[in-house]
């Protein structure tokens, strides 16, 4: 067999894949009839199906697709939670969570994604092989991210500022301090949160250094870890049996002043940086 023979069944072999996903797709994006129906109701039932039926993994919970994005990607999967939150869909917001919790890495890091590597397989034949695993790196530059902790911290409390439940506070919140530690590792002399190329949202520009994108969403996280010391002390100020119920094994209050304080000089000075340099070039 030729070299020819070879590239035109390759390329009959990817046309014909490329078909089948087309086909593939047309059960959940054909258009139907909905003359009869609310447009803005029409589409919520889009939404709503997409995110609590078509991308969701038994295994690792919402991905960023139902094909090609198999993966639960962590930036994704937060925006993807806000509208969980919405729907009241907490169970499912909790199994992101737990997710990310379990391929923490051990300096804290969050994963950027996690599931398959293997992408050629899958667009080539449609399959995933070996088991999920979390990866940490981008493919282009092999960077880490730097958005990844804050919204873990943030989608943690978002979870338990809908659900009251106390239970999601202490089954996450060492995870989150492992978090935001590891961002701290990353705040440079100009008091901003720093990257590398490729490591956010604009995953497609070349930025090296601070972006906007990020620094809002660990002045966030910051403002949730206060928000755990401050609901602390308040409970054990009053002798409530919360604090009790939140501390018992799980919590230790010297361990939420230590950590917060350590955060109160630096979110200062990280919010007037960011004042004084939200109209640089560089800012995305």
């Amino acid at each position: 067999m030729n070299v020819m023979k070879v590239c035109t069944l390759f390329v009959s072999f990817v046309v014909a894949k490329m078909v089948y996903s087309y086909n593939s797709y047309s059960k959940y994006y054909n258009p139907v009839d909905n003359k009869d129906q609310d447009k803005k109701s029409y589409c919520f039932e889009i939404a709503r199906k997409t995110i609590v039926e078509q991308c969701q993994d038994p295994e690792i919970g919402l991905c960023a697709g139902e094909f090609y994005y198999r993966d639960l990607w962590t930036r994704d999967a937060f925006f993807g939670c806000m509208g969980l939150l919405t729907l009241g869909e907490y169970k499912l917001v909790e199994k992101v969570l737990d997710t990310l919790q379990k391929f923490q890495r051990k300096d804290g890091l969050i994963p950027l994604r996690v599931g398959n590597n293997y992408y050629g397989i899958r667009f080539l034949f449609g399959l995933d092989i070996g088991d999920k695993v979390a990866v940490y790196e981008d493919d282009k530059a092999f960077k880490e991210p730097s958005d990844s902790n804050s919204q873990f911290i943030v989608l943690t409390y978002l979870l338990y500022k809908k659900t009251n439940d106390l239970r999601i506070l202490r089954k996450f919140y060492d995870s989150c301090v492992k978090a935001y530690n590891s961002n701290l590792k990353n705040v440079k002399s100009d008091k901003l949160l720093h990257g590398e190329y490729f490591d956010t949202w604009h995953d497609t520009f070349i930025i090296n250094g601070a972006s906007l994108f990020s620094n809002v969403f660990m002045l966030k996280s910051l403002r949730n870890l206060r928000f755990w010391k401050d609901f602390v002390l308040r409970a054990r100020k009053k002798k409530c049996p919360l604090y009790l119920i939140f501390c018992k094994g799980l919590l230790k209050i010297d361990d939420v002043r230590t950590s917060c304080r350590s955060s109160k000089s630096v979110k200062k000075l990280l919010a007037k940086a960011l004042v004084a340099e939200m109209f640089k070039k560089w800012w995305v």
